[in-house]
């Protein structure tokens, strides 16, 4: 089927090149490429590897090529030390990374590749080379595989591990492709994950990638302003990191956390999360990017609360740095580390909020704008002034209406009602019949073209 010039190659850790090869007609087309995990930081590539920004080297087809054959034996050894009692396995650690300078010990570098991987290699390489002693089994590398113990992926293995380390987060799965929701599977295609993105039409599916698209050039000019090439390829490898459906039941079935970023309506939510909950793995955490509704009473459909939190993203989310993680009181530990732990990986700064109403920043953004809105109907201040005091007087970025015609006057109005309908006592969240009257007039901001200023309408 492949075409003549088509060159075959295999990732193989443990077998010989020559014998995949040799059911083949194009022995001479045919090579190793290993990578080394994780693929997308490390640079080592044994034999094409430049264009992809790797640095390689060529070795012969003998087992385990350079890095794997040094290194199984060095590990083997390393356990049978350990059954001899010649050492702790923290000693010998110590020894080899202030002794000899590397980077991990054997046991930690066992636990993070997983001992089933070790054990896998060097069983292949006695079988086929049954006389040679590195190769030989290791009776307590074998029982720890037996047992499960296989490292920080399982949560113990030479080392305990937080079970934050055995629900590491790889697979992302952002329900709604709106501004929020496609800027959030951008931000993690863009970072390695693997990022599966729900709509519910195509045509909703075909704007959240044309917007992806857009905001990855734009991102990608930014990073790589002197590299056509490099910006090309940052674009190509992030679009290869995301895919797109309209089932939700099938996106939800092998993922490590399911984001929701649907409309605001707790009835939708409920109703989602309650359908995808029992497709879902049992260990995938579900978050949701409300900015106004109860975290507790979204997750109360559901049968993981443990596992569910919040994840409070801001707009637009390739370039805010911000990001909200939410515990409600069932939230386990090893759930809200890993969701503050996959924050930064995906380069946002984390903070800790409580579920309290608008968490940190609408919290405070929120009534500051509603009484900047007050004191404009009751004629103490032209939008204008209030606004230019704010950023001179202040320091901020924007003023308050700036602010409010930039993310949309209907927002902090739906916000606002939400609140003061659970709060329908506080003064804080009571309507303002001017932020009402313009929302009904369609003056929502810049999207609408006016707000509480004009602007020239948006190209349709």
């Amino acid at each position: 089927i492949a075409s003549e010039h088509t060159i075959f190659a295999s990732n193989t850790s443990s077998l010989s090149i020559q014998e995949i090869a040799s059911v083949t007609k194009r022995k001479d087309r045919f090579g190793g490429l290993h990578f080394f995990n994780p693929v997308p930081m490390m640079k080592l590539l044994e034999v094409w590897g430049k264009a992809l920004g790797k640095t390689t080297i060529t070795c012969k087809d003998t087992p385990g090529f350079v890095v794997n054959r040094l290194l199984v034996p060095l590990l083997a050894e390393a356990i049978r030390m350990l059954e001899r009692g010649d050492a702790s396995a923290r000693d010998i650690d110590i020894a080899m990374k202030l002794g000899a300078g590397y980077p991990m010990g054997p046991f930690e570098l066992a636990d993070y590749v997983g001992h089933d991987t070790t054990k896998f290699i060097l069983d292949g390489w006695h079988k086929k080379y049954p006389d040679v002693e590195l190769f030989k089994p290791v009776p307590l590398l074998a029982k720890l595989v037996e047992e499960g113990k296989l490292g920080r992926k399982t949560g113990e293995g030479f080392y305990k591990y937080d079970k934050a380390m055995s629900t590491a987060i790889h697979h992302v799965t952002v329900i709604g492709g709106g501004l929020m929701g496609s800027g959030i599977a951008q931000v993690a295609a863009q970072t390695g994950h693997q990022v599966t993105l729900v709509e519910v039409s195509e045509a909703a599916l075909e704007k959240a990638q044309s917007s992806i698209l857009i905001n990855l050039k734009r991102v990608a000019k930014k990073i790589h302003k002197d590299n056509a090439d490099e910006a090309e390829t940052f674009v190509s490898n992030a679009l290869k990191h995301l895919k797109t459906t309209l089932n939700v039941m099938e996106a939800v079935k092998n993922t490590d956390l399911v984001i929701e970023a649907v409309v605001e309506n707790l009835d939708i939510k409920h109703k989602l999360f309650s359908t995808i909950d029992s497709f879902a793995p049992e260990h995938t955490i579900f978050a949701s990017n409300t900015s106004s509704l109860s975290i507790r009473d979204i997750a109360s459909v559901t049968n993981r609360k443990d596992r569910f939190g919040g994840l409070h993203f801001f707009n637009p989310v390739p370039v805010m740095k911000l990001l909200e993680v939410i515990r409600i009181p069932e939230t386990s530990d090893e759930t809200y580390d890993a969701m503050a732990t996959w924050g930064k990986k995906i380069g946002k700064t984390t903070i800790t909020c409580k579920d309290t109403p608008g968490f940190v920043v609408n919290r405070l953004l929120v009534p500051l704008f509603a009484e900047a809105v007050r004191m404009l109907e009751r004629g103490d201040a032209t939008t204008r002034d209030i606004d230019t005091a704010m950023k001179l007087g202040a320091g901020y970025p924007m003023g308050p209406f700036e602010l409010a015609d930039f993310s949309g006057i209907d927002t902090p109005k739906f916000v606002l009602d939400g609140w003061h309908k659970k709060f329908p006592d506080s003064q804080l969240f009571k309507p303002i019949p001017l932020l009402n009257k313009m929302v009904e007039e369609g003056k929502v901001g810049m999207k609408a073209g006016e707000g509480f200023y004009k602007y020239e309408k948006p190209k349709q």
